[in-house]
């Protein structure tokens, strides 16, 4: 911002000499009575004064003036003359820097060429009073500057914490998220083979039922071959007494009797082999309870992997609500920043308004 776009004239005293020497003298510059009272006597030490004064004022020093741009020095060397403007581009940049000088101070007079070649008493001491009154409110205003800045310093370290804290969490929420998101892969993995081993449990009760009911009956098949086998030896038990007792007695057809021995031997080889085949029928059901047994087993292998499963699913719903903790941490994270971006915008305002009133006492 230009602070000399201001056409409000600022109001200064016109100080005393024995006061423009002390204040000059606390500002590092030198000055006599004889150079106040007498300034076209010492050209050369009111030049200097006023370099000093620009120096302190506006922060342009010797070597500002003597260093040119390339736009100036290409338009030097253009000259027809060009040596004879060596020192003319210096002077007329220090003039200019005088002139821009006096306006910010205040002094509605200005400053000319006469005050450089021919300085008068009156003019030269209104414009030291004037640049006086603006160093002294310039020194005045830098201490409430610093402090500002200070406090706009620690602001912003503490933004920049709240940035940093808000980019972990933020890291930490992805971390999470993504933690989440494969936990909550794992729990739709482990919820499928649940619902395939709850599938396959149903098909194994089914095969249990029914091999239970087929298990039953060919218990009872194989006790009723067992009651036959049992009735068939003892029924051939006492054919063989009977045959002992009438063999004394018998002495005609023994081939008939034979052949009577013969079909009971057949019935009874029947009936073993009907024995037999119930025994293996029983060790087939045995079988069959075993692999039943076993289906159960793994029935109750897949509950357990059916309960992991739940309390994995607890263990992601406890991480989501960690999740949702975090993101309201980073929310209040977010209110926290914009509440230090509204006092770094208070404290910029009130910068703006101390640089409007600062112009405004220039003006006046």
């Amino acid at each position: 911002m230009d602070i000399t776009s201001n056409q409000t004239v600022y109001r200064f005293p016109i100080l005393k000499n024995a006061e423009i020497i002390e204040c000059l003298s606390e500002a590092g510059i030198d000055i006599t009575e004889s150079e106040l009272t007498e300034p076209h006597r010492h050209k050369d030490k009111v030049k200097s004064i006023f370099l000093s004064l620009v120096e302190l004022g506006l922060g342009f020093n010797e070597d500002h003036f003597k260093n040119l741009s390339s736009a100036q020095m290409k338009y030097r060397q253009s000259l027809p003359y060009p040596d004879l403007h060596e020192d003319s581009f210096c002077n007329f940049k220090f003039f200019r820097a005088c002139q821009k000088f006096q306006r910010v101070c205040g002094n509605e007079d200005g400053f000319g060429l006469i005050d450089l070649g021919a300085p008068t008493k009156m003019r030269f001491k209104r414009q030291l009073s004037a640049a006086i009154n603006f160093i002294k409110f310039r020194e005045d205003r830098l201490v409430l500057y610093a402090e500002l800045h200070e406090q706009r310093e620690e602001l912003l370290v503490g933004l920049d914490e709240v940035k940093r804290e808000k980019a972990k969490l933020e890291q930490d929420l992805l971390q999470a998220k993504a933690e989440a998101d494969k936990r909550w892969d794992e729990a739709k993995f482990i919820e499928n083979d649940c619902g395939e081993l709850q599938g396959e449990i149903a098909q194994q009760n089914k095969l249990q039922r029914s091999l239970r009911g087929e298990s039953e009956e060919l218990k009872k098949q194989a006790s009723l071959l067992k009651d036959k086998i049992a009735t068939a030896e003892l029924a051939f038990k006492e054919m063989e007494a009977e045959e002992r007792k009438l063999l004394p007695k018998v002495v005609d057809s023994p081939d008939a009797l034979k052949m009577q021995i013969a079909e009971l031997n057949v019935r009874l080889s029947q009936e073993k082999t009907r024995a037999l085949e119930a025994e293996q029928e029983v060790r087939l059901v045995d079988l069959r309870v075993r692999n039943v047994t076993k289906a159960q087993n793994d029935i109750a292998l897949a509950t357990k992997l059916a309960d992991e499963m739940m309390s994995e699913q607890g263990r992601f719903e406890k991480l989501a609500e960690e999740v949702d903790d975090i993101q309201q941490v980073i929310d209040a994270n977010h209110d926290k920043v914009k509440k230090l971006e509204q006092v770094r915008n208070n404290h910029k305002t009130k910068l703006e308004q101390i640089g409007k009133c600062f112009l405004f006492k220039l003006c006046k």
